[in-house]
């Protein structure tokens, strides 16, 4: 048996994805619907081919009987987290033998464990890793260890946990823990192959900690990020559909050039693809319209850069639902 432990990534609590998540434009439903895609656009295996990024909700009961949300988020058409898995000593000795911890092209599975990173061929923006919290955000709940009531327990002191998984090319399987209180790690080793199948098939267990997963393992390359004890925002965002409204307007154009699809689960057995929104459907762009003012080739003097295509769109009965802030304040 392998004996695992957890440790410690440096700069990393919960009171820091509460301040990174609490602070996003436009709130942190925006946040669970702009990360993940992202990161299946970036790890896509084939740049001209479409990759693919599914929801899923899961209804699930603790250990007490008591009833609680698993959210999964899956990509597929991507390289999955491939790369080599690189412990804490490992990113110390890099760290400290280059003066700042550099993650490089292909370590995508050392890339989703470590934090405070720069990586390869980039700007050394120095702050790499946060997307993550978009995900730990939304897993947040009362410590059941703590001495502290549910009902008036501070959030930041609560704990967050996240498992994520990955089918590579080769056939290897890895899953991955990061918890954040009563301590802030990442497990190590993570599962692989068979272990990894027992845990997410079984669940899983830390000094008493469990979470019941009942989940099959990917049958497709890609990764799959498991949100425990969903938080009672981001499930009335999935019943709301306003998840389903932040990924469209985030992601139509990708959609439209068939580059990525979405789709939503909402746990009831209909699966809703996202769609575009109705005035982009049709490339207004490509023939004149009163309704449109569009102009190619723009200089950036800001920037100094150029602008490939600029396209407004005036209709006085246009919904403006969905571009109002998440405080209900027209921007």
């Amino acid at each position: 048996m392998v004996e695992r432990k957890g440790r410690r990534p440096a700069d990393n609590n919960v009171q820091d994805v509460l301040s990174t998540i609490d602070n996003y434009q436009s709130g942190p439903v925006r946040a669970l619907a702009q990360d993940p895609p992202q990161n299946a656009s970036d790890a896509r295996r084939n740049r001209r081919d479409e990759g693919k990024v599914e929801y899923v909700r899961h209804n699930r009961k603790d250990a007490d009987g008591s009833d609680f949300t698993l959210l999964t988020i899956t990509d597929s058409g991507t390289t999955g987290l491939d790369g080599p898995m690189l412990t804490l000593a490992d990113l110390e000795r890099r760290e400290e033998e280059e003066g700042e911890l550099v993650i490089r092209q292909g370590e995508n599975w050392a890339a989703w464990e470590a934090m405070r990173y720069t990586k390869a061929g980039e700007d050394k923006l120095g702050s790499r890793g946060q997307g993550k919290y978009a995900y730990l955000y939304h897993s947040a709940h009362p410590r059941p260890d703590s001495e502290d009531d549910p009902d008036t327990q501070p959030k930041n002191n609560w704990r967050m946990i996240i498992l994520y998984d990955t089918l590579l090319e080769s056939g290897d399987y890895r899953l991955g823990v990061r918890y954040h209180n009563p301590a802030t790690q990442v497990v190590e080793p993570p599962f692989e192959n068979e272990d990894a199948f027992n845990v997410l098939r079984n669940g899983y267990s830390d000094n008493g900690f469990e979470i019941p997963l009942g989940l099959e393992p990917l049958r497709e390359i890609g990764t799959r990020v498991i949100i425990p004890f969903l938080s009672h925002e981001a499930r009335e965002a999935i019943d709301s559909k306003e998840l389903h409204r932040w990924l469209c307007l985030e992601w139509w154009r990708q959609i439209q050039k068939g580059l990525l699809s979405i789709t939503v689960d909402c746990g009831d057995g209909l699966v809703e693809e996202i769609g575009i929104p109705a005035y982009w459907t049709d490339t207004p762009w490509t023939s004149d319209s009163d309704r449109y003012f569009v102009r190619e080739k723009v200089t950036d003097p800001v920037a100094c850069g150029m602008i490939k295509r600029f396209v407004v769109c005036h209709d006085e009965g246009l919904d403006d639902e969905g571009y109002a802030d998440y405080e209900g304040n027209p921007q």
